[in-house]
């Protein structure tokens, strides 16, 4: 029994790595180098910058933790470029908080916060003596 497990252990490994893949579990990704942005202006953008290809996954996006979009990011090779996978509506007013997740795993997730300019009218009072 020992002798095949052991047998059928190293046919299994032997098949991986002559393809050159390595050993991947599902939901094994490196979400430090999985990145997603949103940007001031609502542009939303994925990167993959680690050394495996990622497949396609949904992205929910939350503004001041309110969810206003589930977007699609593609499929990613290893280390490609910055993508925009789409635009959510963000205040135009005061502070705002953002957060992305994927929906393929929930691990990889990115936040942050904007300051955004104020939208009001310039008045300009002059008091003289």
């Amino acid at each position: 029994m020992l002798l095949a497990v052991l047998v059928v252990g190293l046919v299994t490994t032997v098949l991986v790595m002559g393809r050159g893949t390595g050993l991947r579990f599902g939901g094994a990704w490196d979400c430090t180098k999985y990145n997603f942005t949103v940007q001031q202006n609502g542009d939303v953008y994925v990167q993959n910058s680690s050394t495996n290809p990622e497949p396609s996954t949904g992205v929910d996006v939350y503004i001041n933790a309110i969810k206003v979009s589930t977007l699609t990011a593609p499929a990613t090779t290893a280390n490609s470029t910055t993508v925009k996978i789409g635009t959510v509506v963000v205040p135009t007013s005061g502070v705002f908080t953002w957060r992305a997740v994927a929906k393929a795993d929930a691990r990889c997730d990115d936040s942050g916060q904007y300051i955004a300019p104020l939208n009001c009218n310039y008045y300009e009072i002059k008091v003289t003596p």
